[in-house]
């Protein structure tokens, strides 16, 4: 279709800083636990990748929520995601109990790769990143 379109390149890039193969079960629970404190005014969760652990968490006026689970090595990243995007695209890109989530750099969207299906989340804006 002809038009003007958002530079949606920008955000969903073929090129990633790295790729992660993560078990689905693990991550979904790990996100459910770690979303319990997202609110309306606090919304999202973070993931913290560095040192073999993929860190998820969120922080709200009431209370905190966080969950690890033990990944490949991989580079020092974060980016903050509404916690249901994320188990939906996890769900969505499961093959056989793993799939594998690409990131660009900080910030930036998800992609959750499985055979021929690639999902994508979008990034909630980080204030310190």
């Amino acid at each position: 279709c002809e038009g003007r379109y958002p530079k949606w390149h920008n955000w969903i890039s073929p090129a990633y800083k790295f790729a992660v193969q993560i078990n689905t079960a693990r991550f979904i629970q790990a996100v459910r636990i770690a979303s319990q404190a997202e609110t309306a005014l606090h919304p999202g969760v973070t993931l913290s990748f560095g040192n073999g652990k993929l860190a998820i968490s969120s922080s709200s006026d009431v209370g905190d929520g966080t969950a690890e689970m033990l990944i490949e090595e991989t580079e020092t990243m974060e980016v903050k995601a509404n916690g249901a995007s994320l188990v939906d695209a996890a769900t969505a890109a499961d093959n056989n109990g793993t799939f594998e989530m690409r990131i660009k750099d900080n910030g930036s969207a998800m992609s959750f790769v499985a055979g021929a299906f690639v999902g994508t989340v979008m990034p909630i804006a980080m204030e310190d990143v």
